[in-house]
């Protein structure tokens, strides 16, 4: 186990425990004012000592539940998973089979059906787009006829590279 601050506590307070009964085992000890007798300052540091072990216990317990919890979990998702899909191959996946598939904890796929509003927008959207770029169909490329333009030879490089930055 790794050395940290309740270890630390731990051997400390088992060291008061063994100074008190070897350095003071019959003497009453006045601390801020209120007198304890060396029984009564171990009763307290013993159950303190306690607490922390049953701490250390309950977290080891806890740990080993989450751990049986994870593996759990491993054994029975791949089942679940497989149990879904036999349901969807009997019933279907479909909106129509929403009440049995809740039945089971499950839902049914979404539609991904275009309405027919979202269709006339899309086109609307064709239309402006293709007018705004200036794109036609293959037949109407094929009825462009006129000459190419003519291209220009392009730029000296000499003045592309001088380009540093004036100080």
């Amino acid at each position: 186990m790794t050395q940290g601050p309740k270890i630390s506590r731990q051997n400390q307070l088992q060291q008061l425990l063994n100074g008190l009964g070897k350095h003071y085992a019959n003497t009453p000890i006045v601390l801020a004012g209120v007198t304890y007798a060396p029984g009564e300052l171990q009763a307290m540091i013993q159950a303190d000592l306690a607490a922390m072990t049953a701490t250390a216990q309950a977290k080891a317990a806890y740990s080993a539940q989450v751990q049986v919890e994870r593996n759990s979990h491993a054994k029975v998702n791949p089942v679940i998973g497989l149990l879904k899909n036999f349901v969807i191959s009997q019933v279907g996946n479909t909106q129509d089979a929403s009440s049995t598939l809740a039945d089971f904890g499950f839902s049914p796929r979404k539609s991904t059906k275009k309405t027919l509003a979202t269709k006339v927008e899309a086109m609307e959207q064709t239309k402006v787009t293709r007018t705004l770029r200036h794109t036609g169909g293959k037949r109407q490329k094929e009825q462009i006829k006129g000459t190419t333009l003519v291209t220009l030879p392009p730029a000296p490089l000499a003045a592309a590279t001088n380009s540093t930055p004036k100080p």
